[in-house]
């Protein structure tokens, strides 16, 4: 498993810009109708303040020194915020000198390095998989149990769990280099795959990483940065695996409710299917027969009939039937289980094998 720094975002309140009209004062996303904003958002080597919503330097579009610069005001200071990815360059070390002399030579802009802190920062693992990347995510979904999403925008057969302060995504590595390489977008899938996990705040990177400064990151090896990778990986899956214990199971109201609608479909086998396949996942059999009888029941109680009766056959169809067709639909389940369970047991070893072991 190859791992890297695969972005970097640091922060100094300490720059010196020397050259005003080199930077863009960025205006597209002010208010309709309203003028730029009176609020300074920086300062040059003067102390002058710069007006404007927000200045930049953009050079991401360079093939050789990609990077962005922001430079903004905090409610209580002025700062600069650099963002590029290492993997671009040589090396960390190599990014930052050739960062620094673009920076001096081309926009007379002077980044305090030696006094910056981490803002963001992602690792990437890379590996080779038996099958193709996206295979994998029936598994991966397993373990982390919930709340993830597909198709993260530019990032192929990706699978990404999305939190405002970390995320960690899946997605084909190969197939994108071929799309970035080629500009073509509809590429086979292949067996290279790239798990990141991406601190998106100092706090989290401090904590979870015990990083705090750009020279903290420096003296990072690829063997230190795997195990902080398996390691911090490990410890959101098992929170997240918690939560997923601590999630209530369904209401009887929601159940109620869904089994009136159902009740409006002719077919009691159509219906029975549709309450098995959209019930959640993590309740077991016996919890759903009874959250089933017990909605039926309720809805029973609420409708007037000719004769008790008629009544009972009605809840005892209802039960009957959902009998039938959940234990057929287990037998089909078992059954691709059965077939599958090599395989599956097979992926989620070498997920772990590769992704979740320093």
């Amino acid at each position: 498993m190859k791992t890297t720094i695969d972005k970097l975002k640091i922060f100094t309140p300490s720059y010196n810009l020397g050259n005003v009209d080199a930077i863009g004062i960025q205006s597209h996303n002010k208010l309709p109708n309203l003028e730029l904003s009176n609020r300074p958002c920086a300062i040059d080597h003067k102390g002058n303040p710069i007006i404007g919503v927000n200045a930049f330097i953009n050079n991401y579009d360079s093939n050789e020194i990609p990077y962005h610069l922001n430079l903004k005001s905090t409610p209580t200071q002025y700062g600069a915020w650099l963002e590029f990815n290492p993997n671009k360059f040589n090396s960390l070390e190599d990014a930052i000198n050739k960062i620094d002399h673009h920076l001096k030579e081309t926009n007379h802009f002077e980044f305090k390095f030696d006094e910056s802190q981490l803002s963001r920062m992602d690792i990437a693992c890379d590996d080779e998989m038996t099958e193709n990347a996206k295979e994998y995510h029936p598994i991966i979904q397993s373990i982390m149990k919930h709340r993830y999403s597909k198709n993260e925008k530019g990032l192929p057969h990706s699978l990404t769990y999305k939190n405002t302060k970390w995320s960690k995504c899946t997605y084909d590595k190969g197939l994108k280099n071929y799309i970035d390489s080629t500009g073509i977008q509809n590429g086979l899938p292949t067996r290279e795959m790239r798990d990141e996990l991406r601190m998106m705040t100092p706090q989290y990177i401090q904590n979870h990483f015990g990083l705090v400064t750009l020279n903290d990151a420096l003296e990072l090896n690829e063997s230190n940065l795997k195990t902080l990778f398996v390691n911090t990986s490990k410890k959101f899956i098992r929170q997240q695996q918690e939560l997923a214990k601590r999630n209530p199971d369904e209401h009887l109201d929601s159940i109620i409710k869904l089994i009136d609608e159902l009740l409006k479909l002719p077919s009691r086998k159509e219906r029975i299917l549709t309450y098995l396949n959209t019930s959640n996942k993590e309740t077991n059999h016996i919890k759903s027969r009874k959250m089933f009888s017990d909605a039926i029941v309720e809805i029973a109680n609420k409708k007037e009939w000719s004769s008790r009766q008629n009544k009972s056959n009605f809840i005892s169809r209802e039960l009957t039937a959902f009998d039938l067709i959940a234990r057929d639909q287990n037998q089909i389940r078992q059954e691709r289980v059965e077939r599958n369970e090599d395989t599956i047991i097979h992926k989620l070893e070498e997920y772990q094998s590769k992704f979740l072991v320093a």
